[in-house]
């Protein structure tokens, strides 16, 4: 058999009916739109690699160019490296929308192993061996900014936090964000977002590894101006100078300490809080650390510590828009704090009030009962859970997410187990992010609804299921929080059009576990303290069928009067699948043909499932101008549009053997049928493939959908 791009289909014979229907809704989401495409490295994924931990956003030039990144695989199946022990490695995938997130290109953000472009050859992260970890956030005038970790693997090795800039010169309709010249590796991007170079915040030393930064961008204060140097698609040299907006980026380091930044700063800034490792050798020293720049992301100030001397990880960074008047930005960091033997759990987080200069001491946003570190099943404790030796689960913790609306009040959300076990999204709301009631409001306890808003009474009740890996953000007067939801897990939505032929009615099939017909049926294996899977799909837990995980959204408008109260979210699904008539079931009934499966073992050689650790959501646009003059874009608008962004592994072909580790990469101009000498390096021959059956078993893709009220129509 050769290894084609043509998979073999999940079921046989399926087929497909297309009708058209329209109805009101608000908000909606859009069709699900698959971030990965291109059959050509780098500018495609050949081997239909993995994709995850996606972030995005959107120009403050043009409001349907888009910008994301996301942690790329396609890499790891190159053959014939020399000098590389394992077959490849992650890097930082770019990708790039011209009509508002239809369509995408994509490549490798430069400097990854192997470019022989000209912006390769000169990126600071050039020699590292890995990439991970992206935030994409747009600031005014067009510009991006996109913060990672580069790194070596091995021990006592070497990394670094960076930041790089992109800006939208709007100049043309569409451009070809994938042209390389002559050499696969070469790649000169002929789009109007042009790459403006990557800058070392800062690097870790054999003891310490930096991880996961955040950013954050300010508007234009005063009167300073940055020059953006560019190189056109032609090759020639463009400049334009801007209003100078500040820049922040946070992010964790563990242990050690942590070496001078690229910027050429020197000096210590802070309240007494830099990166000074008073606390080196505490076996609990993870720092929160935050730098700011001043000349829109070009040079970024020494790192100062926000936190250490206990466990602390996943910090997120906002600006305060109504401080926008202010001299200086107000902006605010959360995080998790982890629980020991010496620390309680919970949810921190510190506040600036001089633009990031120093912060005050961290508060408690929630903290977690103590009894969590010994039951961490328990009311009132955050969610984590960790790879199963087995491989049967995939990792996920609890960090917060947060965001600041006009008025200045400051909303914070995380997981939190419930009564029954189950997890929830909490949201919790602060006049100044300095006073918390120090409890958090569930979210959305309710049913979930199908697309005209009506609950699928047929689940359980109340509605079981955790939810998990929340994202928040305020944009055109609106809350926009989006999450990953397990109420519909082990079920398929059936579809029944309405005598009009306008609509379609949608139920919710029981399967596996919760089938009461099934000899099987065991409710509590599907919702239960975690969502393992057993060992590879075959457990104590679950014998019949996998966990699926969909996509909710949650969206609303702040309360009036300067009211602490959470406000009321409108719940909806932003997961859509394909859906059709399966011979093997109904011929009569139209039913979803596809699920994306978190615990899938598509890592470590085919041993533990990884879906990320975040997902993203992002407003159309972050900043506006009025009068020449940038502003945070808070007002209620008519249309507000937002833009999710996750992780799915719908698209992944599980291999007929059951065996996830005999991995073969499809066709390509690396791979052929017969043996060939290797694109990448022409001394090293290149195996033929043989086996068609396999080649889709790492096919994890990165998905957005676009969120927007008013009629939703599909085909």
């Amino acid at each position: 058999m050769n290894c084609s791009r043509a998979l073999r289909p999940l079921v046989a014979a399926m087929l497909y009916f297309s009708v058209l229907f329209a109805f009101a809704q608000s908000p909606s989401a859009g069709t699900n739109v698959n971030m990965v495409s291109g059959t050509d490295w780098t500018t495609g994924d050949p081997f239909l690699q993995r994709q995850n931990e996606p972030s995005s956003a959107v120009s403050t030039r043009n409001a349907l160019h888009l910008v994301a990144g996301a942690n790329d695989y396609r890499t790891v199946d190159l053959p014939g490296l020399l000098g590389i022990e394992e077959r490849g490695d992650a890097w930082l995938g770019i990708f790039k929308s011209f009509d508002g997130g239809q369509t995408w290109q994509s490549t490798l953000l430069p400097g990854y192993p192997l470019d022989s472009s000209a912006d390769g050859l000169a990126s600071p992260l050039r020699g590292f061996q890995a990439g991970a970890d992206p935030a994409v956030r747009a600031g005014t005038n067009g510009l991006f900014y996109y913060s990672g970790i580069a790194f070596n693997r091995g021990t006592n090795a070497l990394g670094a936090v960076f930041v790089a800039r992109f800006i939208d010169n709007d100049n043309r309709e569409n451009g070809d964000a994938t042209r390389t010249q002559g050499a696969i590796t070469n790649v000169t991007p002929a789009d109007s977002i042009r790459y403006l170079g990557e800058t070392v915040v800062a690097r870790g030393s054999a003891t310490q590894f930096l991880d996961k930064p955040w950013l954050a961008v300010d508007v234009p204060r005063g009167t300073a101006t940055c020059t953006i140097n560019f190189t056109n698609p032609d090759g020639s040299a463009g400049s334009e100078v801007v209003p100078a907006g500040a820049v922040f980026v946070t992010y964790t380091a563990f242990g050690g300490t942590t070496q001078m930044s690229d910027s050429g700063k020197s000096g210590r800034e802070g309240s007494g809080r830099d990166d000074s490792d008073d606390d080196e050798g505490n076996p609990n020293n993870t720092k929160i650390q935050f730098a700011r720049s001043n000349d829109c992301g070009k040079t970024f100030s020494l790192p100062i510590r926000i936190a250490g001397g206990s466990i602390n990880q996943g910090s997120v960074a906002v600006v305060d828009p109504s401080s926008a008047g202010n001299p200086a930005a107000t902006v605010y960091v959360a995080w998790r704090r982890f629980a020991d033997s010496f620390h309680r759990g919970g949810i921190a987080i510190a506040k600036s009030t001089n633009g990031g200069v120093t912060f005050s001491n961290p508060v408690d946003v929630v903290t977690f009962p103590l009894s969590c570190l010994a039951t961490p099943t328990g009311v009132g404790c955050p969610i984590d859970q960790g790879l199963s030796i087995a491989g049967g689960s995939f990792r996920t913790n609890t960090y917060p997410t947060m965001a600041v609306d006009d008025s200045g009040r400051v909303y914070v959300s995380w997981s939190q187990r419930q009564s029954n076990g189950d997890a929830r999204i909490m949201m919790s709301v602060s006049a100044t992010g300095v006073n918390w009631s120090g409890a958090g409001t569930p979210v959305d306890l309710g049913l979930v609804a199908d697309d005209n808003g009506n609950a699928f009474v047929n689940l359980t009740n109340p509605s079981r299921g955790h939810q998990i890996m929340p994202t928040l953000t305020f944009n055109a007067g609106k809350l926009m929080l989006v999450y990953y939801d397990l109420r519909q897990d082990h079920t398929l939505g059936l579809f029944t059009l309405t005598p009009d032929l306008t609509s379609y009615v949608e139920t919710r099939k029981l399967l596996g576990e919760l089938d009461p017909t099934d000899p099987n049926y065991n409710p509590l294996g599907v919702f239960n303290s975690y969502m393992t899977d057993g060992a590879n799909g075959v457990g104590t837990t679950l014998t019949v069928r996998r966990h699926t995980i969909d996509l909710e959204g949650a969206q609303t408008s702040p309360a009036a009067g300067g009211s602490l109260v959470v406000p009321s979210f409108n719940s909806f699904r932003i997961s859509r699948y394909q859906f059709g008539v399966n011979p093997f079931d109904s011929t009569s009934v139209a039913e979803q043909l596809q699920v994306n499966t978190p615990n899938l073992p598509l890592f470590v050689s085919g041993t533990q499932p990884f879906i990320g650790d975040y997902i993203d959501v992002a407003g159309a646009s972050s900043f506006v101008i009025n009068n020449g003059k940038w502003s945070f874009n808070t007002l209620p608008g008519s249309n507000p549009v937002f833009h999710a962004v996750w992780t799915d592994n719908r698209d992944v072909k599980p291999p007929l053997d059951g065996n996830w580790a005999n991995y073969t990469p499809p066709f390509s101009a690396s791979n052929p049928t017969t043996p060939h000498p290797s694109v990448f390096d022409p001394s090293q021959i290149v195996p033929g493939c043989s086996d068609d059956s396999r080649s889709g078993m790492r096919n994890q893709n990165i998905y957005t959908a676009r969120i927007a009220p008013g009629i939703f129509v599909a085909s």
